[in-house]
């Protein structure tokens, strides 16, 4: 048993601009614990995930089948993504069965199609050339849009995300 690092905070803007100095080291985000709360196996209601939430467009360029074995087999069990400048990649999915069912026999229809892509963070492998979204999930097709956000944008955004504690009181 080891005590993790921790820091006591009275306020929202505390607990926002801790959240940020954690997320600048590479952590996925912070955790807001409440004093009166006890140790047990599984969800509390007495703490409280903080971490992004950033939507984004991208393109699909491709699809992964579903695993064999599981109900998603011989069906599409992810849409793969890019951004039309090829510095963001990646694997999407939060499907309903009735959703997959029409996209695996209309591929041809949706592959180039831009999506919105929504994500907790954006990080690079070692040795990789193009970027990642954190835990990407699809939610809906953007047919309003024609270009997908470049690398910048999503930079941008991602500051702004970080950046909202300026918003809570002091």
């Amino acid at each position: 048993i080891r005590i993790i690092e921790h820091v006591i905070v009275n306020n929202s803007h505390e607990v926002m601009l801790q959240n940020k100095i954690w997320m600048e080291k590479g952590y996925e985000g912070s955790i807001l614990k409440d004093w009166s709360g006890v140790f047990k196996d599984g969800t509390s209601n007495k703490q409280l995930k903080i971490k992004l939430k950033i939507s984004v467009e991208m393109r699909i360029v491709g699809f992964k089948d579903g695993t064999i074995g599981t109900k998603r087999e011989g069906k599409v069990g992810s849409i793969i993504f890019k951004n039309d400048e090829g510095t963001v990649d990646g694997r999407c999915s939060g499907f309903t069965d009735e959703f997959l069912d029409e996209v695996t026999n209309n591929k041809e229809k949706y592959l180039g199609k831009i999506i919105e892509v929504e994500f907790n963070d954006l990080s690079r492998a070692s040795g990789s050339e193009t970027y990642a979204l954190s835990h990407p999930r699809f939610i809906e097709f953007r047919l309003d849009k024609s270009s997908t956000d470049k690398l910048e944008q999503i930079f941008k955004m991602r500051e702004m995300a970080m950046d909202v504690s300026s918003y809570f009181e002091k």
